[in-house]
C-alpha cells in the first residue's frame, strides 16, 4: 500500500509508486489502483477511469479520486455514487 499524505514528498511518493508499477507490470497480468490520488498518475500504461469529478468542496470540484488500469475494454463498467458521507464521491469499476 502506498500513501502520499497532504504535504508529503511528491518525489518519494513517485518513486514508491513506480517500483510498484514496475513490479506488477512484469507479471503481465491486468492491474488495478484505486486510491485518492492528489496529483495525475499517468505512467505505465494505466489509463484513468474516471472522467467527472469525484471531489467537491465549497467553491470548486477536482477528479482526485480514481481509479487506474490497464485494461481498458467494453467489458468492465466505471462509476461514481452519489452520496453526501464525505467531500469525496465513492468510485467503482466493474
Amino acid at each position: 500500500m502506498i500513501y502520499r499524505p497532504p504535504g508529503g514528498s511528491l518525489s518519494a511518493f513517485n518513486d514508491h509508486y513506480c517500483k510498484l508499477l514496475d513490479k506488477l507490470s512484469s507479471t503481465k497480468s491486468k492491474c488495478f489502483v484505486a486510491g485518492d490520488f492528489n496529483i495525475s498518475l499517468f505512467s505505465h500504461f494505466q489509463y484513468p477511469t474516471m472522467i467527472r469529478p469525484t471531489r467537491f468542496g465549497s467553491a470548486s470540484s477536482s477528479l482526485i479520486d480514481n481509479i487506474f488500469a490497464n485494461n481498458i475494454n467494453n467489458d468492465y463498467h466505471a462509476g461514481i455514487l452519489i452520496s453526501d458521507t464525505s467531500d469525496h464521491l465513492p468510485v467503482y469499476y466493474i
